[in-house]
């Protein structure tokens, strides 16, 4: 089965429509055209008959066949409804137009999926600035302690330890 445009199947939609309109309107112009021969047929039999009982003339073989074509015509127009397939589907990926929409979905992805693992990246750096600061302050606090008991020897001791101390710290720098 060829491919059809959407285009296409609009168009031969239309021409369906169009012919049940044109179908429809013949329709109501036969009922028309059926009632006023009966009315004619009805008036002739009685000029004909001239009593009363004329009117009771029994149309049902006119009426059958005026139904008969009614069935022709709504058989033929149900065919050509039927030859119009309509089909339910899922797409993953499009029929036409297939490069616009890879530029567009594939665009998106991409640049999600960027900004997805730079966000990433910048939390794991800001995780890791943090710890590095907490253990920054933590030596910090721990050195003060240190410093301040070295000053308060370096106060309270005498000239010899505070020698010792002096070369010590020399030797600590280099």
């Amino acid at each position: 089965m060829e491919k059809q445009t959407e285009a296409e199947i609009m168009e031969l939609l239309k021409a369906v429509l169009q012919e049940q309109k044109e179908s429809t309107r013949l329709l109501k112009d036969n009922k028309n055209n059926f009632a006023k021969l009966e009315e004619q047929l009805q008036a002739q039999w009685i000029k004909e008959e001239g009593n009363a009982s004329a009117a009771n003339i029994d149309f049902k073989p006119v009426i059958e066949a005026v139904e008969k074509g009614m069935e022709t015509i709504q058989s033929s127009l149900t065919a050509q409804l039927k030859n119009v397939p309509v089909t339910k589907r899922i797409l993953l990926f499009p029929e036409q137009d297939a490069r616009e929409y890879y530029r567009i979905v594939f665009g998106r992805f991409f640049f999600w999926m960027l900004m997805f693992l730079l966000s990433a990246y910048v939390f794991v750096l800001g995780k890791q600035a943090i710890q590095g600061w907490q253990n920054l302050r933590l030596n910090e606090a721990e050195n003060s302690r240190y410093k301040s008991a070295w000053q308060e020897m370096y106060k309270t001791e005498g000239k010899q330890v505070r020698k010792r101390m002096d070369s010590m710290w020399r030797n600590a720098i280099k």
